[in-house]
């Protein structure tokens, strides 16, 4: 894909906004190039603010997904404002209210990239790079992943995705695919005092997962959206506020049977997803992580990353 040198931020809402109601926004999201329409300002407002570093296509290329977010259409729009999703024109969920398009949006992406991108491995997890190193949080909902994830990238981590580990087949390095990361409830305001640089949405509320603000990726993010990372090191955390923190080795059969169980499409890869996941743990150290704060578990996590970075320093030195 052809990218353009100026940022979305360089671009002014207007323009923009224009753009997006007309010919459309054409960007890379990883290995994804996206075509977004949309005639919803507010949307496209919280979208800049969000994506600020995104670069923009130059011209007109194939796309992945040709996506929409519009105001739904008819008689009954003059009395309840809804805002619609579409990918190639089909309509796959029900309308969102009107000021909930962002988050409709966001999770309609993660939908077609769930349901379509069976060329890779695909993990429920966070995965995040650290020193080269790259770190899976294979989890389920309520862990505090996407809490844990964005306080690791607001300390100078490098955020992959907060919702997919895409691993390439053949090589099994991962493949970045940075979006604004959800946070609900209590993690709204977590996130905001943990961090002066958190650079945070509008809170909306009433949605199917409660209260949820979403967090900007950092600019290293987007500028190293095309930078896959070996991975080295699975942590299964969770979040439990009467626990104390600590880091504990996790036995690799044990750490292969919950990394299947997190995963979206194993049962599809069959052999391949099998292949891909043992060698993944088998190349992996693997832990699982309890934490009742997180200040100490990320600088938990930072040391267990330090030291892993001295052993393949070490070993890289060694074998030369």
């Amino acid at each position: 894909m052809n990218i353009a040198k100026q940022k979305l931020a360089g671009i002014p809402l207007p323009e923009l906004y224009s753009r997006a109601k007309t010919q459309g926004l054409r960007y890379p999201i990883g290995p994804f190039n996206i075509h977004l329409n949309s005639n919803i300002p507010n949307y496209i407002e919280i979208f800049a603010k969000l994506y600020a570093f995104l670069p923009l296509a130059v011209e007109p290329c194939v796309a992945d997904f040709h996506l929409k977010i519009n105001k739904k259409k008819g008689l009954r729009s003059f009395w309840r404002r809804q805002a619609v999703f579409s990918i190639d024109s089909v309509v796959p969920f029900e309308p969102y209210p009107y000021t909930h398009a962002f988050p409709l949006a966001e999770w309609g992406l993660n939908w077609c990239i769930g349901m379509s991108s069976h060329q890779y491995v695909i993990l429920h997890s966070a995965v995040l790079e650290y020193k080269g190193i790259g770190v899976i949080f294979p989890a389920m909902p309520g862990s505090g992943k996407s809490t844990l994830c964005s306080a690791l990238m607001l300390r100078g981590w490098r955020l992959l995705s907060d919702e997919f580990g895409l691993i390439e087949t053949v090589t099994g390095h991962l493949i970045p695919i940075p979006r604004a990361i959800p946070l609900k409830n209590d993690s709204i305001d977590i996130i905001s005092n943990f961090s002066e640089n958190a650079i945070m949405g509008p809170v909306f509320t009433g949605t199917r997962k409660g209260d949820v603000a979403h967090l900007a990726p950092t600019q290293t993010c987007f500028e190293r959206q095309d930078v896959a990372v070996k991975p080295g090191l699975v942590i299964f955390p969770q979040y439990h506020k009467s626990s104390q923190c600590q880091l504990l080795k996790e036995d690799k059969s044990t750490a292969f049977t919950r990394i299947t169980k997190n995963s979206f499409n194993y049962h599809l890869s069959q052999k391949t997803g099998f292949r891909v996941l043992s060698k993944l743990i088998q190349n992996c150290d693997c832990y699982s992580a309890q934490y009742n704060g997180l200040n100490d578990i990320v600088d938990i996590l930072m040391h267990l990353v330090d030291e892993k970075h001295r052993q393949t320093s070490t070993q890289k030195i060694e074998t030369k």
